[in-house]
């Protein structure tokens, strides 16, 4: 008897929601989505001890060699994002590139997503560049790892 009782004060509860909450959230799904990571707490203007994390974290993430993400960008920026440019033409006397990775718009434009002027989107196709067998476009890149 008490067990018809309390299925049916149960059922009644559920039906009004007291008891069932209508959206769960738990470890996945909608809260994990906002997880905050090295990468996506990067600004452009981040110290070289946040830049490092970052550069940790994407070669994880990507599964690209660390020490070769960390070695390039150290040779072409120097850890540094904001007002970084390198590559002058010799025709112009503009800059060509920009950046952590040092991207030459071009490039960035036919490999990347996002914003050039971006250091989590430059890191970001960095890593998957790397990934792809495209280290050969960075000019430390083949000093340091190139056969």
């Amino acid at each position: 008897m008490w067990a018809i009782i309390l299925t049916a004060a149960v059922a009644t509860l559920a039906t009004i929601g007291i008891i069932y909450p209508l959206k769960i959230i738990g470890d996945v799904g909608v809260a994990s989505q906002d997880q905050i990571t090295p990468l996506s707490s990067l600004s452009d203007t981040a110290s070289t001890a946040e830049i490092k994390e970052a550069i940790v974290y994407v070669s994880q993430k990507y599964l690209v060699d660390e020490s070769q993400l960390m070695q390039t960008i150290k040779c072409e920026s120097g850890f540094r994002h904001a007002g970084v440019f390198g590559d002058k033409s010799e025709i112009t006397g503009e800059f060509l590139a920009y950046g952590i990775a040092q991207f030459h718009k071009p490039t960035f434009d036919r490999y990347c997503a996002g914003s050039y002027y971006s250091a989590k989107d430059q890191l970001t196709c960095m890593a998957e560049m790397l990934k792809k067998g495209l280290g050969s476009n960075w000019t430390c890149w083949r000093r340091y790892f190139s056969t």
